[in-house]
């Protein structure tokens, strides 16, 4: 599909009885009946009443500064600034500090086979579960204030009501926008600097040639993710089959590509008619110090980006003779390990050695330890390895392949075991060790 234009919502220009009359609309589409039993219409106690009873009155200028907070946040719901990474959360979570993810892998078949039917059919198949916890990472508060004076001048004047809602609006929302692009967008670079998805070299679209090229690999790759593989999701490594509908696929890139792009007049591939696969196509500003990186093909499930609360709260100091109003955001923005991604980008990586930590350690018989790997090198980097392990004289001395987890058996004779890392980069053989003495 097309890509999306961003856009700044904002409020019209309006006169003062204008605008009561919209706050009024909104206070009643809000069942905000403080708002509505304090300052009748202007069309039945007329406009210079109304606002002189916003003016001098405590209270009634309390409940009108508080629809003020609420109009604002009724904005800052609808809008999304340059922010069109707002458009790949996935939804609201209501209560609790963090997210439960799973995903139930595919069943390995059998051959089927009458004779075996008795011994088999109350076996125990246990199905591969997976699961992830993302907890609630991104919390901030901003505060504007707005003094009682202002707010009384504002209602008297012909436009005033309008400026002060969009002080509001303006120094609250853009902020908390701001923020929340800057927080998203490091999500997806750390997607890219830990090599949570399959990296594709391809030439920078920066010709017509090359742009040609760059969307074929779009969509041949978008068409590839819509069959079940362990080729394209962080844990396939592990055996996790996935695989993304079309309408999922989602191609994050930059303006100066997506200008070659439609420079050259390649965009219509993002029209279903003429690509015959679903796209959604989101512009960042950069990919960081990623330069070799031109675009990113993900499964919009990959992005765990789950609002908590948007809330905004008035409150009218009285030493002070102000109001303060407070936007409070808390959100989860986090990254799915079980979901499909590509990576473009136009040179090869390249894994340089891999540390195992810790590198040396003494264990006691029975005792477990997991080891952490760190990969290094150029491009796209998965930080995942597979391990093995050496030396051992006992069955019951053994790692975890994928967690990396050391179990020492509580009869093993040897003194000394090897634990090694390997890089899942694929057609790259690096590997990172680790010596483990074992006392009793």
């Amino acid at each position: 599909m097309p890509s999306k234009t961003t856009t700044k919502p904002t409020l019209e220009p309006m006169n003062n009885e204008q605008a009561l009359s919209m706050m009024r609309s909104v206070a009643a589409e809000q069942e905000n009946s403080d708002y509505l039993q304090r300052i009748p219409e202007v069309a039945q106690a007329g406009l210079d009443r109304v606002q002189t009873l916003i003016a001098t009155n405590l209270d009634v200028m309390t409940e009108f500064m508080k629809l003020v907070g609420r109009i604002a946040m009724t904005f800052f719901a609808n809008q999304t600034y340059f922010n069109d990474l707002r458009g790949l959360k996935r939804g609201r979570m209501y209560t609790g500090e963090s997210a439960l993810e799973y995903i139930v892998n595919a069943v390995k078949g059998y051959d089927f086979d009458p004779e075996k039917a008795q011994q088999n059919m109350t076996n125990y198949a246990k199905p591969d579960i997976r699961s992830l916890i993302h907890a609630r990472n991104f919390n901030m508060q901003y505060k504007t204030t707005v003094f009682r004076d202002d707010v009384a001048r504002a209602v008297v004047s012909e436009n005033g009501i309008y400026e002060i809602t969009q002080q509001v609006i303006n120094s609250l929302g853009y902020s908390g926008n701001f923020d929340e692009y800057l927080a998203m967008k490091h999500v997806i670079l750390n997607v890219i600097e830990q090599g949570l998805g399959l990296s594709v070299v391809i030439p920078a679209p920066t010709t017509e040639d090359a742009s040609r090229q760059m969307l074929a690999a779009i969509k041949a790759w978008g068409k590839k993710l819509t069959y079940p593989s362990t080729k394209y999701n962080p844990q396939g490594y592990a055996g996790l089959v996935t695989n993304t509908q079309p309408e999922n696929l989602v191609l994050i890139t930059t303006p100066e590509y997506d200008a070659y792009l439609d420079v050259y007049g390649l965009a219509p591939l993002f029209h279903l008619d003429v690509a015959n696969i679903e796209y959604s196509k989101i512009i960042v500003d950069d990919f960081g110090a990623h330069d070799n990186v031109t675009g990113i093909l993900i499964d919009r499930n990959a992005l765990m980006f789950l609002e908590n609360y948007w809330e905004m709260e008035t409150w009218y100091n009285r030493e002070g003779r102000f109001f303060n109003h407070w936007l409070t955001i808390s959100e989860v923005l986090s990254y799915s390990l079980f979901r499909n991604c590509i990576i473009f980008q136009t040179s090869a990586s390249s894994v340089t050695g891999i540390t195992v930590s810790p590198a040396r350690v003494t264990m006691v018989k029975g005792e477990k330890r997991r080891f952490t790997a760190t990969v290094q090198g150029t491009g796209v980097i998965p930080q995942s390895v597979t391990w093995t392990l050496s030396g051992q004289a006992k069955d019951g001395t053994k790692i975890d392949n994928y967690s990396g987890e050391l179990t020492i058996a509580e009869d093993e004779t040897a003194a000394t075991l090897t634990v090694t890392a390997r890089s899942t980069l694929a057609d790259v053989n690096k590997t990172g060790t680790a010596t483990v003495t074992v006392t009793d």
